[in-house]
């Protein structure tokens, strides 16, 4: 009785896998259809390198220069350059994101570091609410880290 529902199994298989495909869905393209641009590739090449370096940096101070005897000294100076990087990058762009967030990071791990007890939990309010009041005059918004559109006017709408 197994070989007969073995055989039936496999022929129902055979059956449904003979439908046809479906049609390939077409996704629009980010980049318009063109050459290829060797420097333009090279450049990307570069800025993910770079981009690496800059991860490399945050886990040599997260795991080396954290538990020196001067960490203030040895971090403060990266999460300035982080944030000075952060600035420099175009609003809502990926790398605006990610500089920024190592900066955060870096400093919420220094402030674990040389704040103890009862207190930590407070400076690390004291940090979320100053990262949030520094958002608004920066135009910051971490949710949709996409290039902000303007929306259409609704007909009948002032603005």
């Amino acid at each position: 009785m197994t070989k007969l529902k073995d055989w039936l199994v496999a022929g129902a298989v055979l059956l449904v896998g003979r439908r046809p495909a479906k049609p390939e869905r077409v996704e629009p393209r980010i980049v318009a259809r063109g050459a290829p641009d060797r420097r333009a590739e090279n450049l990307v090449l570069v800025l993910f390198g770079l981009a690496t370096v800059a991860a490399a940096a945050f886990i040599r101070c997260a795991g080396i220069d954290l538990y020196t005897a001067h960490s203030m000294l040895a971090i403060a100076p990266a999460i300035v350059c982080f944030w000075a990087a952060m600035l420099r990058k175009a609003l809502g762009s990926w790398t605006r994101m990610y500089f920024s967030l190592l900066a955060g990071a870096l400093l919420a791990t220094l402030i674990f570091r040389e704040v103890s007890g009862s207190v930590l939990t407070i400076a690390w309010g004291v940090e979320g609410v100053a990262l949030l009041a520094a958002g608004f005059p920066l135009r910051d918004r971490a949710s949709c880290c996409s290039r902000a559109r303007e929306r259409p006017a609704r007909s009948g709408s002032r603005r």
